[in-house]
């Protein structure tokens, strides 16, 4: 997919993308099976923690904006120093200001709309445990554990998922005051293409 970058000034990159993105991550998969638990699960990204306003404003500083559009929930945008992935960290209506609860990362020529993206100076975006594109099914599985929530997208990427949702067995969901927790990491060709972690209401 090709990225049309328009323009450039005080860190922003305003970027255009002539095509809808080829898959979607959180789209339902044809077939799939009930998410199972994952073992330790992610809960930074580019040593954001999820629902810490600290550690964000540290890593981010204040000079990103956040946006609204058909996802519902405002979000900053961000690049890394190559502008060859995008990291998108949501932010729930009513939480605290600063504060992240969902992440995404994608290459940037998936992105499906215009988007001011903020670059940030790292080669490239990991997660607390490790993950980064381009890692393979069986380095993500792994990490998490053997999962049977398997399914595939309309673009054909291959797609696993993990869930906590028993909040009163789960430690992290009490901890963050959350009802469920899931990650979802999408494959094409056996590379990690797309990843998506944090908390969201069921």
């Amino acid at each position: 997919m090709r990225l049309l970058v328009a323009s450039m000034a005080n860190g922003k990159m305003r970027v255009f993308c002539p095509m809808v993105a080829l898959f979607m991550v959180a789209a339902t998969p044809h077939s799939t099976s009930a998410a199972c638990l994952p073992t330790n699960p992610d809960i930074a990204i580019y040593g954001v923690e999820l629902g810490d306003p600290l550690s964000a404003a540290l890593q981010l500083g204040s000079s990103y904006e956040l946006v609204e559009d058909e996802s519902g929930l405002p979000h900053a945008v961000f690049t890394n120093a190559a502008e060859s992935e995008v990291l998108k960290l949501y932010k729930h209506h009513g939480d605290k200001s600063g504060s992240f609860r969902e992440v995404e990362v994608l290459a940037t020529g998936d992105l499906d709309s215009d988007v001011d993206a903020t670059v940030l100076d790292t080669p490239q975006f990991r997660s607390g445990r490790g993950i980064k594109l381009g890692l393979s099914r069986k380095e993500v599985v792994d990490r998490f554990g053997p999962c049977a929530a398997t399914g595939s997208t309309e673009g054909g990427a291959d797609v696993i998922r993990y869930e906590i949702t028993d909040i009163a067995g789960s430690d992290l969901l009490k901890a963050q005051n959350m009802p469920l927790y899931y990650a979802e990491y999408a494959f094409e060709q056996d590379k990690l293409v797309r990843f998506v972690f944090g908390f969201s209401y069921p």
